[in-house]
């Protein structure tokens, strides 16, 4: 998969869950890093993510855990 591919996803999820998932100016071993914010009142709710650790929290359904009303995620239960 490709890195614009990865971003598109991953923005595609967060739009879907009330975030936005942005570029951040700075690196994370000489890769840019991104961060999710909330797309209601810009508050940043996860930073300091690689592409791949972010694209991790999108395929694990992290990302879509996130509850609006309380602005903080749930999690994911892996042991259902």
């Amino acid at each position: 998969m490709k890195n614009s591919e990865i971003i598109s996803e991953c923005r595609r999820v967060s739009r879907l869950s009330g975030l936005t998932f942005k570029r951040s100016n700075m690196n994370i071993n000489n890769h840019p890093a991104y961060h999710f914010s909330d797309r209601t009142n810009g508050r940043i709710v996860l930073e300091n993510c690689t592409l791949s650790s972010a694209y991790d929290n999108v395929c694990s359904g992290f990302i879509e855990s996130y509850n609006k009303e309380l602005c903080k995620f749930n999690g994911v239960n892996i042991y259902k």
